[in-house]
């Protein structure tokens, strides 16, 4: 059992995270849901914006911090239109990322093994695969339900 996990991804309501590269119920490394794309730029001014899709066909940002630190931010309405522009006035809805810079406050991070989580979080309860993508996340005993896990 030595998949990696790739992205912590996050599904809940706002409130500020600290400087660092934080993962909480309510953001990721000080972007938080339910800020806009402009919230986010007159806080991090120096941050980079580049709009993209998946092979889904889901439309999301990649916000891309000081640092190097990336975070993937997607908007309410914008699953179906990764062409459309930036839409700097939409609330944004769900976050994540595969930075290595990134961690929970129990030390949950990108890029450790389902073992090394499994320690924090209990044994893995399931391992799902999505159908278009073959994306696999993994659902722990202890996960807190705001988290989803990515392997």
């Amino acid at each position: 059992m030595k998949p990696i996990l790739t992205a912590l991804l996050i599904a809940a309501l706002a409130t500020p995270a600290a400087a660092e590269c934080l993962v909480q119920a309510d953001g990721i490394g000080g972007i938080r849901l339910g800020q806009t794309p402009a919230q986010v730029k007159q806080q991090f001014p120096r941050a980079r914006f580049e709009r993209t899709g998946d092979g889904e066909g889901v439309g999301y940002i990649v916000i891309t911090l000081p640092g190097n630190t990336e975070i993937t931010a997607y908007q309410a309405g914008e699953d179906a239109d990764s062409e459309s522009p930036i839409n700097h006035r939409a609330k944004i809805t769900a976050l994540d990322t595969s930075s290595p810079a990134c961690h929970t406050a129990s030390g949950l991070r990108p890029g450790m093994s389902l073992q090394e989580a499994a320690g924090r979080l209990g044994q893995v309860k399931e391992i799902m695969q999505s159908e278009i993508e073959a994306r696999e996340f993994a659902t722990f005993r202890r996960q807190p339900a705001w988290l989803t896990i990515r392997v």
